[in-house]
């Protein structure tokens, strides 16, 4: 397994939004409105954007979209806001690739979860998130 980079610390800011994932009537994601729903979301004062937690549709989107709608909104907004990117799953080896994913796609930081439905101990949730 690739180790993640240690990221520099930054401050998440004001005001933060879990933004939610656009898709087109086929299902497919819809990245052009991601995009400026994204950039709308900094214009009116969002210094943070979460992208793809549970409001983002996670469970139903899968690595290239993820990565692709961060490398797109991160290319858009640049450092205008920090971008984070959802992480979380049960399987912590999953978690450990989409949290890879969104590093290589320029994510700022990430929301890692506890893995649920698994109820694990608390040193259980600690190796999760290490």
């Amino acid at each position: 397994m690739t180790e993640l980079t240690t990221l520099p610390a930054r401050v998440f800011g004001s005001v933060s939004v879990a933004m939610v994932t656009p898709f087109h009537e086929d299902g497919s994601l819809d990245i052009d409105s991601a995009v400026k729903l994204a950039d709308h979301l900094v214009n009116e004062g969002c210094d943070s954007i979460l992208l793809s937690g549970t409001t983002g549709e996670s469970p139903t989107t899968h690595q290239p979209e993820k990565d692709e709608l961060v490398r797109e909104v991160k290319a858009a907004i640049k450092d205008r806001a920090f971008v984070m990117a959802g992480a979380g799953s049960n399987d912590t080896a999953h978690a450990v690739r989409i949290a890879q994913g969104a590093q290589e796609s320029g994510a700022d930081g990430l929301l890692v979860v506890a893995p649920y439905y698994n109820r694990p101990s608390q040193e259980g949730v600690y190796q999760h998130i290490l």
